[in-house]
């Protein structure tokens, strides 16, 4: 049996993997800051509750779970009805966001689990990885830290390996989302190079 290792971090892709007369979709997607309304006072997510100047509210975060859902609903259902088999996500508040997302209508006949820890990313955002477990079988999770060159005192986000069946193919899965252009391109470039 071979390996197949991917690796998920452009900012929206879709891969189709054909094998045995059946395609199967993988997506990568950064849904950027799907964020709760619920204050957590172990990150910096002012910027995204009802009292902030972005009147970030209940009405606003249900209608982004809908429009994501929407999308997700979409993603390679020309090459298979179930859609996408696996999908990595970049900048998700926690798990408690995910839970949201895959029971939203459009989405929740799939049944999607959820791989996902919270990262030391000091805004809380975090990596997450969703499946069809009609086509994946998870194995084993891990979170893997990276630390920047440029302050080893700044925590950024984790990258997520996750291994399994894939149709029966054993996969490795590394699900990464780079460092901001926060600091400048040089600093960026430096930091996107260490991940």
């Amino acid at each position: 049996m071979k390996n197949i290792f991917l690796y998920l971090f452009v900012s929206a892709s879709i891969f189709s993997f054909a094998q045995k007369n059946n395609n199967t979709i993988i997506a990568f997607w950064n849904i950027e800051n799907l964020y709760d309304t619920i204050n957590d006072p172990t990150i910096d997510d002012e910027e995204w509750l009802p009292t902030a100047k972005s009147n970030w509210n209940s009405e606003r975060y249900v209608k982004k779970l809908g429009n994501i859902s929407s999308i997700i609903s979409k993603i390679g259902i020309e090459q298979n009805n179930d859609g996408a088999a696996i999908i990595g996500l970049a900048e998700i508040e926690n798990k408690s966001v995910l839970e949201d997302l895959v029971k939203m209508p459009k989405i929740n006949s799939r049944k999607y689990e959820i791989v996902q820890y919270n990262s030391p990313d000091k805004r809380g955002i975090d990596v997450a990885f969703l499946y069809n477990p009609k086509y994946f079988t998870l194995s084993s999770s891990s979170v893997h830290t990276v630390k920047l060159p440029s302050d080893s005192a700044l925590p950024t986000r984790d990258q997520l390996l996750v291994n399994g069946k894939l149709n029966g193919e054993l996969v490795h899965i590394l699900v990464c989302h780079w460092p901001s252009r926060r600091g400048g391109e040089e600093q960026s470039k430096i930091n996107r190079i260490t991940r």
